[in-house]
Formats: C-alpha cells, structure tokens, sequence
C-alpha cells in the first residue's frame, strides 16, 4: 500500500495513471477475487507499451515491469503475493538463519527472507536467467539488502551447459530448462553442493525452491551425497504436475523419503518441514 512513508522519489517515477490505479489494487483484501481484478486492471494498463517502475513494495524498493507477471503481481497488489508463503517464513525464520532462495527470480523471497534473518543472517539467492539475475541484484540493491548473496548459476544434478528456454509471454519467473521456447539462453549450471562449497555456505536453515520442474532433479543428488546439517530445517517449493515426467521424478516423494513431512501451502506450494526429525 503507497503510505506516506513513500519516499517522493518513488512515487515520482510513476505515471498518474498508475497511481490512480494502485490507489485502489494496494487496498483490495484478501478474498476471493480479489486477485482477479487486479489481473483485470493489470492488462488494462498494459493496453499499450509501458516503462518499468521504481516503487515501494512492502517494506522494500523494487524495479518492476508492469507488463511481466511476477513484476505485475508485486506492482498492483502487493499484499496478495505469495501471502499464505510469506507467513511461514514469518514463522518459520530465526534471526541469524541461513535461507537459501533457488530460483530467485527478481528477489522478492530473498528480500522478505533478508529481513528475518536479519544482520546476523544471510541469504544466499541463485537465479540462472541472466537479466533476473540483474534485476535481482538491483532489487536487492534498492533495498539495502546486505546480507543477500545472489549467484548466477544454473542448478543441475552434474555440471553441464544447458539452455534454458526464456520469455514465456511476459512471464520470465516460467524460464526452463524443461520447457522449449526460440528464445533462450544457454546457462552454466552445477549441483547444488557444488554450488554451497564454493561459496563457503556450512548451513541451510530453510529454503525456497522455485526452478520450475527441476526440484527433483537438483534435490535428488543433494539429499545422497550433502551432510545432513546442510539439509534445511524447512522448505517451500513448487511442484508443477505438468512437469513431473519430464524431471525424472515427485520431489514431493522424494522430501517425504528424506524425513520431511509434506503439507500444501496454496496452489502448486507446498511445505516440506523436518523440524519434529
């Protein structure tokens, strides 16, 4: 919601028809519909070409694309994104944790996860697509969020080069290398482990993992080969039902193998918690 806590800046850089429309999606509740009609009055503004956006989201300062669907969620209706997820890691975060954000994207688990965390703790957030990857690094920057150790990489079972197919119809938080598209991005990618080593990370308190149908792929090797004080305590995770034949595996199966106990979130979310282990 645009509080008078905004800075002028902020609001500045949007046009008046933008804000007259955010005036009235930032304040919709959370029910039934509601994200329906900020969809509406999001395509609706998108009648013709529009810049990106400097603006107050939540607590933080992000760049958005109006016209992108993550972007557009987090421009018009904020307090609807991704809530019921947001909870948990409210929940579920200590001061000082160790989060691990696979599939950043623009950055907002990252920098929701950095304010819980806090100056003790430390984000480490991975995103494969190269211009997420700067988009994330802006945000986090325009945010102050210090304690977010973002990484370009891919996340695979071996290291290989893979192209990921990019720009699903304004809907670059979809980037897969599961999916095809004739527009894409070869990309440099390691296991997980690997990845962790590298950059000296001894712990995972809790993670996201967001990589659009290679969950199982990425986790299965982890789970065999990582000491069990780097499996996290919790995770939230997507599983698309759509992808499961082409990714090998359920990571849904393969976490509840691993000792996690299995819940659903919203959507195609679940939570995956160990802490009873």
């Amino acid at each position: 919601m645009l509080t008078e806590s905004n800075t002028a800046a902020d609001l500045t850089r949007m046009d008046n028809e933008l804000k007259l429309w955010l005036s009235a999606t930032r304040r919709l509740p959370r029910v039934r519909g509601s994200g329906r009609m900020a969809g509406y009055i999001q395509r609706f503004y998108n009648r013709k070409p529009r810049a990106r956006v400097h603006v107050p989201v939540l607590d933080f300062t992000m760049d958005l694309d109006p016209s992108e669907c993550v972007d557009g969620a987090l421009l018009f209706a904020p307090q609807l994104y991704d809530h019921r997820e947001f909870a948990l890691l409210r929940e579920l975060i200590k001061p000082g944790d160790v989060f691990l954000d696979a599939g950043a994207n623009i950055g907002i688990y990252s920098l929701v996860a950095s304010r819980l965390v806090g100056p003790a703790g430390e984000v480490v957030a991975i995103e494969a697509s190269a211009e997420n990857y700067s988009w994330l690094c802006a945000n986090c920057d325009s945010s102050n969020a210090k304690n977010v150790r973002a990484l370009h990489v891919g996340l695979s079972d071996q290291p290989e080069k893979l192209r990921m197919a990019c720009s699903f119809y304004g809907n670059k938080s979809g980037n897969s290398f599961l999916k095809e598209s004739p527009i894409g991005e070869w990309v440099e990618c390691l296991p997980l482990l690997d990845v962790l080593r590298a950059n000296n990370v001894s712990r995972i308190d809790g993670a996201k993992f967001d990589i659009e149908g290679f969950e199982f792929k990425v986790l299965k090797p982890f789970f065999a080969t990582a000491p069990e004080e780097l499996w996290p305590r919790f995770v939230i995770f997507e599983h698309n039902a759509d992808l499961v034949a082409k990714s090998g595996g359920d990571v849904r199966a393969l976490l509840q193998s691993a000792g996690y106990t299995i819940r659903p979130v919203a959507d195609q979310n679940y939570l995956a918690d160990r802490r009873a282990v």
